[in-house]
């Protein structure tokens, strides 16, 4: 077995327990990656204007009052971004930490969404401390946009989590769902980088990296073929967007992320 294959396989383990604790290590300063990284700045300029695309697109069909809701949110931005399309966004995520440093940046958040050419509304918004299992609470076509970015790829069983983000997709509603690309050379050697990042870490106790050895899971998920699978669970695949790794130089060019737009099939 090649240095590569052992790496990539050893990265295809499942995400570690400690799921909680690692974010809490990252999530005060996730909020500012928006601002600071390229290719946060790349994703949120490319999710958050297919969010106002459909809105502007489609607002007018759409009963009210609409909901909107953003499923494993971290920071809340994508969220943020529906508040001034909907009456309500649910931002819910399993991390407790997550969700408190939403609460002690929303000033932060409103800056970004207001740079971004939006409008954040604060009284939109209700957050949920709860993991994938909690979605079959909300009642049938319950939302009129499902964002889930940079989440799904943890999902212990995705095919069941997508089953039930569907069923919570108002007919007329559209769900925004990214996974990596693994056809993307970032994605090929994202294994090996994470996995010396880790222990060069561990080695020099570096904190900033603990995150990593959530992350790298990542790399090495298994997907089900998407394409196959949401029509079997009822969904329309209306478009498959390619993200950037970034706005600038090379990073244009080069993509670690897919942007699955899917509608009802109704």
């Amino acid at each position: 077995m090649t240095p590569s294959k052992f790496i990539s396989n050893y990265m295809k383990r499942k995400p570690p327990n400690n799921l909680n604790s690692l974010v809490a290590d990252v999530s005060t300063d996730w909020l500012n990656k928006y601002t600071t990284r390229q290719s946060y700045i790349a994703r949120l300029n490319f999710v958050s204007g297919e969010i106002k695309s459909f809105f502007l697109e489609n607002g007018s069909r759409l009963k009210n009052p609409t909901r909107a809701l953003d499923f494993g949110c971290g920071p809340g931005i994508f969220g943020a971004v529906a508040t001034e399309f909907v009456d309500e966004v649910i931002l819910m995520d399993q991390s407790e930490a997550m969700l408190k440093s939403f609460k002690d940046n929303e000033k932060l958040l409103a800056d970004i969404v207001t740079d971004n050419g939006g409008c954040y509304i604060s009284d939109h918004v209700t957050i949920i401390n709860a993991d994938e299992h909690s979605l079959r609470e909300f009642e049938d076509k319950s939302f009129v946009l499902i964002t889930a970015i940079g989440v799904y790829e943890y999902i212990a069983k995705p095919l069941d989590t997508l089953s039930e983000m569907l069923r919570c997709l108002d007919d007329k509603g559209v769900l925004l769902l990214s996974i990596p690309n693994e056809k993307s050379l970032f994605r090929k050697i994202e294994p090996t980088l994470n996995f010396i990042l880790i222990n060069t870490g561990k080695l020099l106790g570096i904190k900033r990296f603990k995150h990593r050895e959530y992350t790298g899971f990542k790399a090495g998920f298994n997907f089900p073929n998407l394409n196959i699978e949401i029509p079997k669970l009822g969904g329309k695949i209306l478009k498959i967007q390619k993200i950037p790794l970034g706005t600038e130089g090379m990073r244009k060019v080069i993509y670690p992320n897919l942007l699955f737009i899917i509608g009802k099939d109704s």
